[in-house]
């Protein structure tokens, strides 16, 4: 009687224990993007894994180094892998960088370098280069659920065995060793092929960066218009998320490859979290002027050259390099507004001005028309006009204005992830009494990159407008 009771006992805290870890487990909740999505699940064991895969969802072979960027701006090297299809990333070092962002207002970017099998040519494999990147919820990471990040990529099937390097390389080894590097990092290892550092064109922390930039330059234009209003904001829920982006350009011996606009640095999804920045410019009692809003962040521009490392150690430069340009909110994310007019005596010296120069010098313009006494222009009616996707949405310059011209192809991003949100506007208005005979027209530029999604290739409009008067019928 005492031993079958025993055994009851027994079969009753097993059963118990059985029904604990299945309540555990759940289905994945997963968190898709038009560039990568993100599964997380929670499992007896926390794993890891980013897989990389063509647009038709066909494996890829790849070698990637993967990075975070801290709110410190020094850079973490998370992890060196290479695989067919998938890989598993070193778990303790994605908790560490999590427990960073602890308590961030979003979720954070982990940026990843690229090199992979690209189809094949000449009775041999060829190789792509790419900057990718995809996000993590630091909460999420923290609390042990599993994670699986997909990203894609150009890569088309080989149709002959494939003999790629797997394996990171001693430098990438070393790096790993010591985690912390400076951003942007010296090296950047994506097995057996080594991109170094080449030059910095600029980094900064916790500087102005504008969204939204408006200039009436003209005395005639700003003699007849009596305020221009802008407004920028970023609006989230459960249904809403506002994304950071990067961008990158790959050449191959002097000559463009592609560019990148999937690299995400940060996104803010706190539900009900709404941060906004406004200015109103008086261009009839100011004079001719620039006005911006948008938010402080943190910025790098850097180049990179790639080179090959052999089993010997001897290094040879394979003609490709690459130019990151990342941008991001100041700290752990949440959104410092900025605003700032300038007109007047202040105008023409002002480095608004000089940047809405450049701007408007090396970027495309296109037009807007208002309708009787006043114009309007927000952002999602301008990227739907010029056919882009909103998770692209808004293009920001290189805002050194020294560097726009030799780097005018690039743009960093701010986007949402569904149609229809808008991330600010302006609006501008004639004075009283004004005849019917004139007319507002706002010129906003787009930079020449378009970037691919699909295999189509996508603008990013901008709200650097300029405002002036224009004469007859529209």
């Amino acid at each position: 009687m005492y031993m079958g009771l025993r055994v009851y006992v027994l079969i009753t805290v097993a059963a118990l224990g059985l029904a604990a870890s299945l309540a555990y487990l759940t289905w994945p909740t997963t968190f898709v993007t038009p560039f990568f999505s993100a599964s997380y699940q929670n499992n007896l064991v926390q794993r890891i894994v980013l897989k990389v895969a063509n647009w038709s969802g066909y494996p890829t072979y790849f070698c990637a180094s993967i990075y975070g960027w801290l709110p410190n701006e020094s850079f973490m090297l998370l992890d060196v892998k290479c695989g067919l299809g998938s890989v598993e990333l070193n778990k303790t070092a994605l908790r560490r960088y999590a427990e960073y962002w602890r308590g961030a207002a979003g979720q954070i970017g982990v940026f990843v370098f690229l090199t992979y099998v690209n189809g094949t040519k000449g009775g041999s494999y060829t190789l792509g280069r790419a900057v990718k990147g995809f996000l993590i919820d630091p909460k999420r990471v923290l609390a042990g659920q599993s994670l699986t990040a997909t990203i894609y990529v150009r890569g088309k099937p080989p149709n002959l065995p494939v003999d790629f390097h797997f394996g990171p390389t001693s430098t990438a080894t070393a790096l790993a060793s010591t985690q912390f590097q400076s951003w942007p990092p010296p090296t950047i290892d994506t097995g057996y092929y080594v991109w170094y550092l080449n030059t910095v064109y600029a980094e900064a922390a916790d500087v102005p960066v504008p969204v939204i930039v408006v200039r009436v330059a003209d005395p005639f234009s700003a003699s007849m218009i009596c305020c221009v209003v802008m407004k920028f904001e970023v609006s989230t829920s459960q249904s809403t998320e506002i994304y950071f982006n990067g961008g990158a350009e790959v050449v191959y011996n002097g000559i463009i490859q592609g560019f990148e606009s999937d690299i995400y640095s940060f996104s803010i999804n706190q539900n009900g979290q709404t941060v906004w920045a406004t200015a109103t410019y008086y261009p009839s009692n100011q004079g001719p002027g620039v006005a911006a809003v948008g938010f402080y962040g943190d910025y790098a521009i850097a180049n990179y050259t790639e080179y090959e490392v052999y089993p010997d150690g001897r290094i040879s430069p394979t003609g490709y390099s690459a130019i990151l340009y990342v941008i991001r909110p100041t700290g752990r994310g949440g959104i410092v507004d900025y605003s700032e007019v300038d007109a007047g005596t202040s105008f023409s010296n002002s480095w608004l001005n000089n940047l809405m120069s450049q701007v408007s010098a090396y970027w495309t313009p296109e037009y807007v028309y208002g309708t009787g006494s006043s114009l309007w222009a927000d952002s999602w009616t301008l990227v739907q006009d010029r056919q882009g996707i909103p998770i692209l949405s808004l293009a920001i310059p290189i805002v050194e204005t020294r560097l726009l011209k030799q780097n005018l192809n690039l743009a960093a991003g701010l986007g949402a992830d569904i149609s229809g949100v808008y991330l600010g506007y302006t609006t501008a208005a004639f004075i009283y009494g004004v005849s019917s005979q004139y007319f507002l027209v706002g010129k906003y530029y787009i930079p020449a990159t378009k970037y691919e999604y699909y295999d189509v290739y996508y603008p990013t409009p901008s709200m650097f407008i300029d405002i002036y008067v224009g004469e007859g019928t529209t």
